[in-house]
């Protein structure tokens, strides 16, 4: 798989169509649209002022944008830690396997293979 490939995945994912993709950012769009709508109804409800209803609009906005990146970086941490969390650790791979003293060279030899399969995901 090519870099061009690789990169393409995160913009349209595994099988996924052009269609597909097209209607779910839509989604998001509406969904945008809609927030913006609630921001206006709310800085119509408080402001009778129209410039100081624009200042509190954009600021709503700047805000909000900065907030839904820590939401997001929050979110993709917790996928992390999720996926982490997942995979055991070499120390306890080999004590299933029942081996009560492992040699360094046997966990080197473990880990490397856990690498290389973490590495395929």
């Amino acid at each position: 798989m090519g870099m061009d490939e690789k990169e393409n995945l995160v913009f349209f994912g595994a099988g996924v169509t052009n269609q597909e993709m097209d209607v779910e950012f839509k989604k998001l769009y509406d969904s945008l649209i809609a927030y913006k709508n609630n921001i206006f109804h709310l800085v119509d409800t408080l402001c009778n002022d129209c410039d100081a209803g624009e200042r509190l609009a954009m600021n709503i906005a700047e805000r909000d944008s900065a907030l839904l990146q820590r939401l997001v970086a929050k979110e993709c941490d917790k996928r992390r830690m999720t996926r982490k969390a997942t995979k055991e650790s070499v120390l306890e791979e080999l004590r299933k396997e029942g081996t009560p003293n492992v040699s360094l060279q046997k966990i080197l030899e473990t880990r490397a293979e856990t690498l290389k399969e973490s590495g395929k995901n």
